[in-house]
């Protein structure tokens, strides 16, 4: 049978179960090649060289972490703005955010936020225009959030926000938007926010 699975991967006894040859390239490139086919659950039929029994104390092959999207509101009414403040036992806990939620995969982000405000404050959004998108990296984590910061507005009958799934929420000035309170994904757009705050003169 040919072998189709590339240089030193072969065909086990079994016509189909991958197995490294000993044909492998010594080296570096040989063990990484193997570690990873091991951690996969691939079987290893007749490993190459006499190092195969520690291939597991090697470094983590590094993967791309994926990034979270999520969708958040900038809801202004009368010079204040819209905080609901993270669970306890969730990441960044304690800490108050602009409403919102990920984006599950394949929807829209705007239907994502006028989900996600229904279920976690009880209210009716329309949504318009993104006021700011950013990007993080938590390494403490080890994930990564790319964050759309949507101006939202509430539709006439709306109910009046409350904690359904959140620690807590407010409506705050200016004063109230101190970047040490807020995760690190959303002190970028802060100074937005303020200059949403400012009332018209007249």
């Amino acid at each position: 049978m040919k072998n189709t699975l590339g240089p030193g991967i072969g065909l086990g006894p079994l016509g189909g179960q991958p197995s490294l040859l000993r044909s492998a390239p010594e080296g570096r490139g040989a063990i990484a090649a193997e570690r990873d086919i091991a951690l996969d659950g691939i079987h290893l039929e007749n490993p190459p060289g006499p190092w195969h029994a520690s291939l597991l104390a090697l470094p983590p092959v590094d993967t791309p972490r994926a990034t979270i999207l999520v969708a958040a509101a900038i809801l202004v009414e009368e010079g204040r703005v819209l905080l609901s403040q993270r669970k306890k036992g969730a990441h960044l806990e304690g800490l108050w955010e602009f409403p919102g939620g990920k984006v599950e995969p394949g929807e829209d982000p705007r239907d994502a936020l006028v989900r996600e405000l229904d279920e976690e404050l009880g209210i009716c959004v329309t949504v318009g225009d993104i006021v700011e998108a950013t990007f993080h990296r938590y390494e403490e984590a080890g994930r990564s959030v790319l964050l759309l910061f949507y101006e939202v507005s509430r539709t006439p009958g709306s109910s009046e926000p409350s904690a359904r799934d959140v620690a807590d929420l407010a409506w705050v000035g200016p004063e109230g938007l101190l970047p040490e309170r807020f995760p690190p994904a959303d002190i970028d757009v802060l100074a937005k926010v303020r200059a949403r705050l400012v009332w018209p003169e007249g």
